[in-house]
Order: C-alpha cells, then structure tokens, then sequence
C-alpha cells in the first residue's frame, strides 16, 4: 500500500498519517499547503492550496491510493472571493482535479472524506438515514461536499478508477476543534446549561473509529465505488452526551430546563438556528452497509472514547 493523504495537518488528516505510518508494509506521503507545514509530517509533499490549477504531479507519483481529507472550511481564508466562489473552487473544482490527475497517475483507489451535512442537518424521528436518503444540503460547504461526491462518481465511471465515499457525523477526539471543543469548555466553566428534557437522538464518530474505517476502505474489495455511513455504535441525546462527558471531567454540571420554544425564538432572532438544531433536532446515521458489506464495527466503545477524546482538555 503506497497512500498519499491530503489535508494532513488537518485533525482527520494528520490522525490518518499518524496511524497508516505506523503500519507494515505502508507508504504514506503527505500532502501539505505550505513549506512550513512539510516539516512536521512524513514524507510531506507541498502542493499549496486546493484548486482547479494545483499539479498533484509529485504527490501522485508511484502511489496506488489517495485518502482525500483537505476541504474548504472556512471561505474568509479566501480575500476578495465569495464563500459560495471559496467552497466550489476548493471542495468541487479541487477535489475533482486531483481525482482526474489521480486516475491519470494510476492510481487504483480514491477514499472521499465527505460529511453526512450533505443529508442536511435532521433525521425524522426514529428515522436514521442510510445511503439511499436524498441529497438535501443545507449551506453553501454541504452543497460543495454534494457536488464533490456526484463529481468523483463520474470520474469512477469514466476512468475505471475505484471511489469510496465516507460521510461522517461530528468527529470528535483529542484536538477537536468545532462544536466539541466548545461544549468542553463550556462544561470545565461550570455554567449551567439550559438542556435538561431534550429527547433528540444524535450521531457521532470518534476519531479512531474513523480512522479504522478509512483504513479498511482503502484495501476491502467491496468498497469500492461506494457511499459509506460511518457512527459510533451507540447515539445520544444532548444531555446524555453532557452526562457522559460529565463523568470524565470531574466537575458536577448543572442543567436545568428551558422552554424550547422559547430557545428556538431566541436563537432565531440571534441568526443561531444552526445551534438550535445541534442541540434539539434528531440527526442519525443509518451504518448498516458499512456492518454488512465491509463487516465493520466501531474499535473503540463510547465510553472508552470519550474518556480519551478528554485527555488533552484535563491538561
């Protein structure tokens, strides 16, 4: 196995070199944006931002596989440019270049990390989505992640280059940042929350659990060219997430209860709706394929991944 991994420094992708580096018999190159990122991993490669014009030339050369995690997250990054303009000529324009100069280059097998927000941001309830849902994104880095997918599909078609496409939830794990490493801090501050009574159900993914899966992907014959659906095994409602956390942070947290219409007006008028639905609304992931054809299950149980995603923020 000879891999490059894009988007390195990245929290995915700096955990998937970290892993595959660590394997017999693997080659990892890693794909950095910057000559003083290149100094940090191994084998790093420097193929600056992700675009339509980048020559993944020396990145692809001699290698069989290509785990693509670089993504346009944050369009401010981009002066003078729309975020729509940011997140097309990034995760659209820039994903679909290195495929095609990817199956150019022979490589046998491109893995996509792409995201379960192309689902869009709610699950009915009782209802957890599978491969087949219909694509609904919500926001404009959704809409490009979409895009990105149908993209690769028909570089597969037309190239006979293998494309797997993995759609995570919340990835959370030491060093995450996002939404996880907000609801950390808020809990080691002692405010009390007002959360008690919500009755959602929601996914999540633990970073080595995706890591393991991302592996599997690149070598099982039966991924290839399919949509995957990966999840922790167990889903929790937020205050049963705030309660597992709990016991790993030492501190008492407080939640008390708030009327949920109430929140929703309130968040509403902020422009916060996004925050609403993290907290109230059902978001569930249907993992059955990735059980059934590849025979997969999550390596590390939900307590034992929460107790290690909490390691860095007791430091």
């Amino acid at each position: 196995m000879s891999v490059l991994i894009t988007g390195a420094t990245g929290f995915i992708g700096r955990a998937l070199v970290e892993d595959f580096a660590k394997r017999p018999g693997v080659f990892v190159r890693s794909a950095v944006r910057s000559p003083l990122d290149a100094s940090l991993l191994v084998n790093a490669v420097v193929v600056g931002n992700l675009g339509l014009e980048t020559d993944w030339t020396n990145a692809l050369q001699g290698l069989n596989c290509v785990v693509h995690t670089a993504a346009q997250v944050n369009p401010t990054d981009h002066a003078g440019t729309s975020s729509l303009g940011a997140y097309h000529n990034a995760n659209v324009q820039g994903t679909t270049t290195l495929a095609k100069q990817a199956a150019a280059a022979g490589v046998r097998r491109f893995v996509f990390i792409s995201t379960a927000k192309v689902l869009g941001e709610r699950s009915a309830s009782g209802n957890a989505l599978s491969e087949i849902a219909p694509y609904a994104p919500h926001d404009e880095y959704a809409n490009s992640k979409m895009n990105a997918e149908l993209a690769l599909l028909a570089v597969a078609e037309n190239t006979g280059m293998e494309v797997v496409i993995v759609r995570p939830p919340m990835v959370y794990g030491v060093n995450a940042k996002g939404n996880f490493s907000l609801l950390i801090k808020l809990l080691n501050f002692g405010i009390p929350l007002p959360l008690a009574g919500i009755k959602n159900l929601r996914s999540f993914l633990y970073i080595d659990n995706l890591v393991d899966f991302v592996w599997t992907s690149t070598w099982h014959p039966a991924a290839a060219n399919q949509i995957f659906h990966v999840c922790d095994a167990d889903d929790l409602s937020t205050p049963e997430l705030i309660r597992a956390l709990e016991r790993n942070i030492n501190r008492t947290v407080y939640l008390f209860h708030f009327p949920q219409r109430v929140m929703r007006i309130g968040l509403r008028l902020l422009g916060r709706m996004d925050i609403y639905q993290r907290l109230y609304d059902n978001f569930q992931l249907d993992a059955a394929k990735a059980r059934r054809v590849m025979q997969w299950t999550p390596t590390v149980s939900l307590g034992k991944a929460l107790q290690h995603a909490m390691v860095e923020h007791k430091k």
